[in-house]
């Protein structure tokens, strides 16, 4: 059953990815990110990225291409 719509951080959207990537369940890790109709990452910079830390993001947000909404926030302070 699809997703309606998934909310998470970056960090926690990298975490069980990366360990999947290291067991290779991969695909079934990524298939939770790639069905919402809506995927919102919060706090996309919060915390820095080690190589597959940023890929494996990066490969999500590739593959919901033309699949589902995609929603980055950030929590950079606007300065005047």
């Amino acid at each position: 059953m699809p997703y309606a719509d998934l909310f998470t951080t970056a960090v926690d959207a990298r975490n069980p990815l990366t360990a999947a990537e290291a067991a290779r369940p991969l695909k079934a890790e990524l298939k939770r990110y790639l069905t919402p109709a809506v995927l919102v990452l919060d706090e996309l910079g919060y915390l820095p990225l080690d190589k597959t830390g940023a890929d494996l993001p990066f490969r999500v947000l590739s593959q919901r291409y033309e699949r589902g909404s995609l929603i980055i926030t950030t929590n950079k302070v606007h300065k005047n």
